[in-house]
């Protein structure tokens, strides 16, 4: 599995947990600004990632290289300074042209449809994996689980993916994972081969960014539970995951 760039959502990741109050779900959250900052702040590069999916940030850097000409060239500061068409072409090509897969049948060469549909059987079942241990974890016997990843919309830079775990109870909320849980969900979903890489190019190619996978605590058999509380490894078994219970949506 090659990590790229995930940010499980919990109340003590993010700098404003507010942002974790939703009244549906599944919830996005890319494109919030500030109130996603982790809290480890510029320390971590997913702080410096999470910064490209705030537009005033992409379009500084579009027009950084028209202040930095006008330093080098005092002389043609005026001319510069008077190029407004040409600072909004400068933004277009970095949006549309760089950042953004807007031509269908370009999307659809990112991955050919077999490979795609391998992709989301595997998110599929590694969400209803990873749910089901979660859910026996924790003893949960009702309320609606969703295991929801979004990823960010942007092309020919790391891809962003966050996670979360959404509960259905007497409203909404967003569930606290631990550790353990957190590194579990990762082992799980990015596995035989599989990478969040895969997964954007599966998005690009359907242009859906939001996926979430439900399941009902309650169609959980006994022996499910038993086999997901005795794993003490978030790693699959070689031949697949098993289906502990059946996805409701996805």
């Amino acid at each position: 599995m090659s990590t790229i760039m995930i940010f499980v959502l919990t109340h003590d990741a993010v700098r404003r947990p507010k942002l974790l109050k939703t009244r549906h779900i599944p919830r996005k959250v890319i494109g919030r600004g500030i109130p996603l900052w982790p809290k480890t702040g510029l320390r971590h590069r997913l702080a410096w990632r999470l910064m490209l999916e705030w537009a005033l940030a992409r379009y500084f850097a579009a027009l950084l290289p028209f202040p930095m000409a006008i330093l080098i060239w005092p002389s043609l500061a005026l001319p510069i300074s008077a190029a407004p068409l040409l600072m909004f072409a400068a933004i277009y090509a970095v949006e549309m042209r760089v950042l953004a897969v807007p031509n269908a049948k370009a999307r659809e060469a990112l991955i050919d449809q077999a490979a795609a549909d391998r992709v989301m059987d595997v998110v599929r079942l590694g969400s209803v994996d990873a749910l089901t241990r979660i859910a026996a974890g924790r003893g949960l016997e009702e309320g609606l689980l969703h295991l929801v990843i979004e990823q960010s919309a942007l092309a020919r830079v790391p891809p962003l993916t966050i996670i979360s775990v959404q509960q259905t109870l007497d409203g909404t909320r967003f569930v606290d994972l631990d550790h353990a849980e957190q590194h579990m969900i990762q082992d799980v979903l990015f596995s035989h081969g599989l990478d969040e890489g895969d997964l954007q190019r599966t998005n690009l190619r359907e242009n859906v960014f939001l996926r979430a996978v439900e399941l009902d605590p309650r169609s959980i058999s006994a022996h499910a539970r038993l086999q997901a509380m005795a794993r003490n490894t978030p790693s699959l078994t070689q031949n697949g995951p098993e289906e502990p219970a059946r996805p409701v949506s996805a």
